[in-house]
């Protein structure tokens, strides 16, 4: 495995790709991953993970440079402006990579055809949390109290996944839930920590240390198992709205027209960096499920999902302007 490795520093470093000239990834200039949230959240574990695992085996700066808000378009117009050569990289989750697009008709970017996918990364579960003083402790009890008082949740963005399990809700409960859409994960969380908020739907990671700290609880697993880090929290199926689950995904990816030996290899180092043993672990406390896939195996799993979610949003006439 040692030796495989070296092998995939030693091709990236290297930097020969396949086309008419040869140019490399070495010299000078850092490489970028760009990550379209403030820091704090779970993109920006993964992005800090793999900037210090291929510095070290590029030897050369990798550096996270962050673009926050605006659906996604400023990391996307900053990923365009750069050369298709595989030192520009953009680390996002679905809603990003995938969602966007089927919400938004006038979105400036389109990740179907503006990116090529490198390589995916540790999924994790959505859970529905409250604040843990909250006197809400089950879905019914969320429901009822919508009945009483408008109920705000807060989500990462408008399109977000937690935008998105907030309608599920909504739908299958027959009540409203007014969203408030925040620039990313970590300021959201902020917020219903401070009870300026009723509920979020997000990952199972950013919010466990407070599930433990009981500043927040845990009250539905919105996937198909309840999770061994909040044993008492049944799925949504089990509290009766079984319609109400996603799998958070996110993926690196570059501009598209990067030559394919140039993704290979990064799509490499990149596993290589989450298979590290300090990153299991830490991902895994978190409640993180690790992905390994090809660059065309992952592509092919980011244009299902187009697929899968722009039949659910043409169902449900779900447009965002």
């Amino acid at each position: 495995m040692t030796t495989r490795r070296s092998a995939i520093a030693s091709l990236i470093a290297a930097g020969a790709w396949a086309g008419s000239a040869r140019a490399q990834l070495t010299g000078a200039k850092p490489v970028t991953i760009l990550l379209p949230y403030p820091p704090g959240g779970p993109g920006d574990m993964m992005a800090r993970a793999i900037s210090e695992g291929l510095g070290e085996r590029m030897g050369r700066p990798v550096i996270v440079d962050y673009k926050p808000g605006a659906v996604g378009v400023s990391a996307a117009s900053a990923l365009l402006q750069q050369p298709p050569d595989g030192n520009t990289l953009l680390v996002a989750e679905m809603s990003m990579l995938c969602t966007n697009r089927l919400l938004y008709p006038k979105l400036r970017y389109d990740p179907m055809k503006d990116f090529t996918a490198v390589a995916p990364l540790p999924q994790m579960p959505a859970v529905l949390y409250v604040p843990y003083r909250s006197a809400i402790n089950s879905i019914a009890d969320l429901v009822a109290a919508s009945r009483v008082r408008t109920l705000n949740y807060a989500t990462q963005g408008n399109g977000s996944v937690g935008h998105i399990l907030g309608q599920l809700l909504a739908t299958a409960a027959g009540a409203q839930f007014n969203p408030i859409p925040y620039k990313g994960a970590a300021p959201a969380l902020t917020d219903l920590l401070g009870e300026q908020v009723d509920f979020l739907f997000d990952g199972i990671g950013p919010g466990l240390q407070y599930v433990n700290t009981q500043k927040l609880k845990v009250i539905a697993v919105a996937g198909p198992r309840r999770l061994p880090q909040v044993p008492q929290a049944p799925t949504t199926a089990e509290a009766g709205a079984p319609a109400v689950s996603l799998t958070v995904w996110f993926g690196a990816v570059a501009r598209a027209g990067t030559p394919a030996a140039v993704v290979e290899r990064l799509n490499q180092a990149i596993s290589a960096v989450m298979a590290q043993p300090k990153n299991t672990s830490r991902f895994s406390e978190l409640g993180f499920q690790f992905v390994n896939q090809s660059p065309a195996t992952f592509q092919k799993f980011m244009v299902s999902e187009s697929a899968k979610w722009g039949a659910f949003f043409k169902e449900r006439n779900i447009v965002l302007e």
